[in-house]
């Protein structure tokens, strides 16, 4: 129900119907305040909001609308929602409150530009998972977490549980940060049969080099022949860390324990796979591959 303005003395016989109920003043200026129209006094009104009591001139008063909007502090209520919210944090992430702020303290400290003090933290929250199902915590915070902190979380994630850690890893290998694409990609390289060597192939046309280098030695890990095209094909590279990647990815992938096979160039290491690449199907080409993320896109720490 909305009352406009009228004349101070109609007003002023209104005032007592008010004085019961929750009201809105809105302000000419654009401004909202919810509370009780205690009383109208000369060219004021004057409104109680919570206990305190604030005076407008009626000239500054676009219209009152009567409602339940008191602008109380109701305790109880507050108290009530907040049991309410801990009870569903505890549900959604299995830790008590005092649980989730020992681990916020402890990621803090994942981004520590001291590695030791970074391997610390990421060594306690190891510990503290194998105690309490951490993975369930972090996967429900994981879409809203700052890309600072992900390589370390991921890190922890993948040394309790691998297998679990799969799924996290496969979506953050999208992920708008390029380094925490290339943690997604190092780690499951770590994961053996467990890793999508297509998947990771992908990182091979990254435009950002550090998902790049990263795919190519997980690759060389798996000892993906597949992926041989496409890592000679980034030796042409425009960036020396990606090169030696692919070099080094090519070498663990073709060598045995008899023979090394090691070449300097693209144009050796093509001929090589002319000879080889009918043992291979279907082979990971460059053109045959999606990007990770589109060209330029990136996260922006704001």
């Amino acid at each position: 129900m909305t009352r406009h303005l009228i004349p101070i003395l109609a007003l002023a016989a209104l005032v007592a119907p008010y004085a019961a109920l929750g009201d809105t003043l809105y302000l000419k200026s654009g401004v909202r305040i919810d509370g009780k129209v205690a009383k109208q006094q000369d060219d004021k009104i004057v409104l109680d909001v919570g206990g305190r009591r604030t005076v407008y001139r009626a000239s500054e008063v676009l219209r009152v609308e009567e409602n339940d909007k008191t602008g109380g502090f109701d305790k109880e209520k507050l108290k009530a929602q907040a049991l309410q919210r801990a009870q569903e944090l505890y549900q959604k992430t299995g830790l008590t409150a005092e649980q989730r702020s020992k681990v916020r303290a402890l990621m803090a400290y994942l981004q520590s530009p001291d590695p030791a003090v970074a391997t610390e933290a990421r060594n306690k929250l190891v510990a503290m998972g194998k105690q309490v199902d951490l993975i369930k915590y972090f996967e429900y915070h994981v879409p809203s977490l700052s890309p600072r902190f992900m390589a370390g979380v991921l890190e922890v994630v993948f040394a309790l549980d691998k297998k679990r850690a799969m799924g996290m890893l496969k979506e953050q290998v999208e992920n708008p940060d390029a380094a925490t694409r290339a943690k997604a990609l190092e780690l499951m390289g770590q994961a053996k049969k467990l890793a999508d060597p297509a998947l990771i192939a992908r990182g091979l046309v990254d435009y950002a080099y550090e998902p790049r280098q990263a795919a190519a030695l997980a690759l060389g890990l798996l000892e993906e022949k597949r992926a041989t095209p496409a890592l000679i094909a980034n030796l042409s590279a425009p960036d020396a860390r990606v090169q030696n990647a692919c070099r080094r990815a090519l070498q663990r992938i073709w060598s045995t324990p008899e023979n090394v096979v090691n070449f300097g160039t693209a144009e050796e290491w093509g001929q090589f796979w002319q000879q080889h690449s009918a043992e291979v199907s279907p082979p990971f080409t460059v053109s045959s591959l999606k990007p990770l993320v589109k060209q330029g896109v990136l996260f922006v720490d704001e």
